[in-house]
This record gives structure tokens, C-alpha cells and sequence, in this order.
């Protein structure tokens, strides 16, 4: 089975969830910054294979920010995609 990493404002991954915003939740992490979150990554997903596919859906940012965020996210998956659809939670 596929892990998937939702990046969605806020963004999820399928065994952690990260909000790039403020908010006040249980068991939530927050992130003052886009920097931070994707930096926080590889130790938030311990055990994820790094050649298996991440699917990266986006909800609320612009063409610009998902053209900066998706080669950060390359440097941490091999196999990372875009698809532009809103995942229900």
C-alpha cells in the first residue's frame, strides 16, 4: 500500500498531521512556516520508504507556491506527483 502525504493548508499526511498555520488542536503539530514543516519531514515520517510514490494533492495555494514547494519535497521523495484534487478527511 501507497503512503500518501496530503499537503493541503492545513496538510496531512497519512500518519502525521502538520498545519503550516496556527492552530490549536490535540495531537496536532503546528508549524509557523513552510520552511519548517517541509524541513520537519524526513523525521515525521520515520519508516516511510522514500521510493514509494508520495502523492501530493494541494488545497489553497498558488501556482507559485506549489512550483517552490514540489522540488523541496523531490529532495526527500524520489517518486513525488502532483494531483490537484481536494482529499476528504
Amino acid at each position: 500500500m501507497t503512503r500518501k502525504i496530503h499537503l493541503i493548508k492545513p496538510a496531512i499526511s497519512s500518519s502525521h498531521v502538520m498545519y503550516d498555520g496556527k492552530l490549536q488542536e490535540r495531537n496536532r503539530h503546528e508549524y509557523n512556516s513552510w520552511d519548517v514543516m517541509v524541513n520537519r519531514l524526513p523525521r515525521d515520517l520515520r519508516g516511510y520508504n522514500p521510493n514509494q510514490k508520495a502523492r501530493i494533492y494541494f488545497e489553497g495555494y498558488s501556482t507559485e507556491e506549489k512550483a517552490e514547494i514540489l522540488p523541496r519535497l523531490s529532495n526527500h521523495f524520489k517518486k513525488v506527483y502532483l494531483e490537484d484534487s481536494i482529499v476528504s478527511i
